[in-house]
């Protein structure tokens, strides 16, 4: 299995930019991913634990 890809983002909102995480597969045909958001709480996007 291909290790997870993690890429930095930025999410615009009206409350100002969330830095963002987004993982995925890399693939050549198109796959789901998953993206983590920060902004809720006392968390950080890459704070989900050891697991992501």
């Amino acid at each position: 299995m291909d290790p997870i890809v993690r890429e930095h983002a930025r999410v615009s909102t009206a409350g100002g930019d969330l830095d963002a995480l987004v993982h995925y597969l890399p693939s050549p045909v198109s796959r789901p991913g998953l993206v983590m958001v920060d902004g809720s709480g006392d968390g950080t996007a890459d704070g989900w634990g050891g697991g992501c």
